[in-house]
């Protein structure tokens, strides 16, 4: 290694060899932007390789250049004396010197954090594969899998069965929002007051068709599923990590819904998603 860099410098100075490693750092970061364009945004298997790649990259680049102007130095040190025995190198480089030491000070540590945060991201993961949140997860994944379908995430901000519901009418060609579709939810429970008031035990009727309605916050269950399959003529489909799926509607119903159900995904309580066909990527980016 020591005779390869030796070899490579040549007859530079100190000065030009900072200044190519200035160029060559440049045309680095050139390169690793480059390669992280390349990667699509969703594939986080590949950007997760891209970056321990582009680490080592920067690693190994660092490694280069400390080796390289160490044995300049030393050549310096060891013909820099002149005839008075004043060393000649100690006024020409040190500014220089000083200045790349500080910089290869800031690159190195911000490699270390880098190095640092991927391990702790992966001690992380797996400490989490044990928690109800991964096995369940990683249940419902392969389950969907089976059938040739995964999950569309859909935000958690208690609407989310609703969201989920509108973003699946979408494949119909149907276009409701959210708000709509818990117009069209409390209508239907109180226009079939018979079918679901003994369902409803924790508060008031009235009020709880109410609150269905108005409030965005206000989250939705079986009863709602029940009210908007029968209200849009779609059977729904709800995949669950333990269990078979539960199954709203007739099969008769002229469009099908399918949805995820989420015991264990986020901390304030149940959650749902959307469940949408696999494509060729999806398998290609596993």
């Amino acid at each position: 290694m020591a005779h390869a860099l030796v070899g490579s410098l040549g007859n530079l100075d100190l000065e030009d060899v900072t200044a190519r490693q200035r160029k060559e750092r440049k045309d680095l970061q050139a390169k690793i932007m480059q390669f992280k364009k390349a990667v699509p945004k969703g594939d986080k298997k590949r950007q997760k390789e891209m970056q321990l790649q582009v680490t080592q990259m920067e690693a190994e680049f660092e490694e280069k250049c400390k080796a390289e102007l160490s044995l300049m130095e030393a050549a310096l040190q060891t013909s820099g004396a002149g005839d008075d025995g004043k060393d000649l190198t100690a006024e020409s480089d040190s500014p220089v010197a000083h200045k790349t030491s500080k910089a290869e000070k800031r690159r190195e540590k911000k490699r270390q954090e880098s190095l640092e945060r991927q391990q702790r991201i992966e001690e992380q993961e797996g400490m989490n594969v044990n928690l109800p949140r991964a096995i369940e997860q990683k249940s419902l994944v392969e389950k969907l899998k089976s059938d040739g379908l995964k999950i569309h995430d859909i935000a958690p901000d208690g609407n989310c069965l609703f969201s989920a519901i509108s973003h699946q009418l979408k494949k119909h060609g149907q276009s409701l929002s959210t708000t709509e579709l818990r117009k069209l939810c409390s209508n239907h429970i109180r226009d079939h007051r018979s079918e679901f008031e003994a369902f409803i035990v924790e508060d008031d009727f009235d009020s709880y068709c109410d609150r269905i309605e108005k409030d965005q916050a206000c989250w939705g269950g079986q009863i709602e599923l029940q009210a908007l399959s029968s209200e849009l003529q779609s059977k729904v489909i709800v995949y669950q990590a333990d269990g078979p799926n539960i199954v709203f509607g007739e099969d008769s119903f002229k469009s099908t819904i399918t949805l995820s159900f989420h015991r264990h995904l986020i901390k304030s309580g149940e959650h749902y998603n959307s469940v949408v066909e696999r494509t060729a990527s999806d398998d290609t980016n596993e």
